[in-house]
Parts: structure tokens; sequence; C-alpha cells
């Protein structure tokens, strides 16, 4: 292993979140010891800290992130030029801003930067007359950095349109219906993170039926090494970011049923 490896693994062996886990561990290992002196009450408690030390252990290792995340982002395919070609319109999703000091100190967080730059490629490569930045992010304040960043790789100002009244996926293709540019016939290529594709897809497939995903910054399965079975933050947070995908499907599915 190099230098580099082992200050990798250093750097997990010593992490809040691996102590943390170690501790409970043999914390329970201790208590089931003792199993025979304890209540019903508290071998059921004995019981439920283990289920839940074995899911938060099972959420963050990365092997399992990346499966879990791979099983939401291998739904869909990069467009092919001919796909694009199609395009009327690419619609960049809002990931959120950071809010500076004063609003000439705000910048885009990284999700938001990957989509643009993802939306930029793709509007170059269509044959779309817009490009559109949707979300409502700080009251617009959002959408308005990512028009700045379209310019600034070249994008004319005339070409771009801002929806700056959704407030989540459920909004966006309700917000993006209502410009007076766009028509539902339109065919529109959605840009956001792959892991976020197939919930933007099942929602902006409801008023436009010749939506095409363009998914961005795709997670690709690791190559299997010890790292990959070590308990890990990043990992507990992908893992998190795709149970919440799942959720959001299942709510949204929820609130369509009244329509």
């Amino acid at each position: 292993m190099s230098g580099l490896g082992y200050a990798a693994m250093f750097k997990i062996v010593f992490s809040p979140l691996f102590i943390g886990l170690v501790a409970l561990v043999v914390g329970q290992a201790v208590l089931f010891r003792r199993w025979r002196h304890l209540t019903w009450l508290e071998r059921g408690a004995c019981l439920l800290l283990a289920v839940t030390t074995g899911t938060l252990l099972m959420a963050s290792l990365p092997i399992v992130a990346s499966l879990l995340m791979y099983s939401v982002e291998s739904r869909y395919r990069e467009p092919t030029p001919a796909d694009l070609a199609r395009a009327n319109a690419v619609v960049v999703l809002d990931g959120g801003y950071v809010k500076g000091r004063d609003p000439s100190r705000d910048w885009l967080g990284g999700v938001t930067v990957g989509r643009v730059l993802c939306g930029v490629d793709g509007f170059r490569q269509s044959g779309a007359k817009w490009l559109v930045m949707s979300g409502g992010s700080g009251g617009g304040r959002s959408v308005e950095l990512m028009r700045y960043l379209a310019i600034d790789r070249g994008v004319p100002p005339q070409q771009i349109l801002l929806e700056p009244l959704s407030r989540n996926t459920f909004e966006h293709p309700l917000e993006v219906r209502k410009l007076a540019q766009v028509s539902e016939a339109d065919t529109l290529a959605i840009v956001t993170d792959a892991f976020h594709v197939p919930r933007a897809m099942r929602e902006f497939k409801r008023y436009f039926p010749k939506a095409i995903p363009v998914p961005c910054d795709v997670h690709a399965l690791p190559s299997v090494g010890p790292r990959q079975f070590l308990p890990q933050i990043g990992a507990l947070g992908r893992t998190t970011t795709t149970l919440h995908e799942y959720l959001g499907v299942v709510w949204y599915g929820v609130r369509h049923l009244g329509d």
C-alpha cells in the first residue's frame, strides 16, 4: 500500500463515524454477554440498538452506497447527438446555492455548477433555441447565478430563460410549462444529476411527453478493495441521497393520486 493509501486508511479509521460505530459494537457485545441478567425491556432495547447500529454500518459502507446509487443512475443513459438534436429547449434544474455575507459573494453549490456546465454542453450540441434555468432557491437568486455562469461559458444572454418559482422537483415542470416560450409539445432536455434523473423524468413526462434525460455527474461503481468495506461519512451521504430519491418517488406518487 502506498503512502497515499495509508493516509486514506488513517483518515477512515480515525473518523468520528468509524470510532463511534466501533464503540457501539463493543458496547453491545458487552451487553449481550450479560443477556441472561437483563429484563425483557432491556433485551428489547439491546436488540433495537443492534438493528440500528447494523443499519448505520451497512449504510456507511461505500460498496453498499455505490450499489444503491447505481440502481438509480443506471435507469437512464446519456442522450445521443440525435436525441439532443430534437430538443427545443434545455432545462437545467437548480441544485441550490450558498449565500454569502452580501449578494456579491453568493456562489453556486458544486451540484448546481456541475448541472449548469453539463447543460451548457448539451445546449451547444443540441438544436435548442432556449436554455432554461429552473428553480426558486433564494427567491430566484440561484437561477440568476446559473445564468451568469452560462453566459460566462459563452451562451448568448438572449437565449437564456429563468424560471425562479419552483421550489422542488414536483414543481419544476409545473412552472416551466408556464413560460411563454415553452409548449407541452416541445422536446425538453432535462439536465440534472444522474441519481435525480428518474424522479425528475417522472414529473416532466406528465406534462412534456417528449422530454429526454441528460444525466450528469454519474457515480461509477468503484473497484472492490478493503476501503469499500470500511464505514465512511461520504458513503453514508450517498446512501441517504439515494433513499431520499426512492422516498421522493413514492411521495410524489401519493400527491398525484388526486390528479
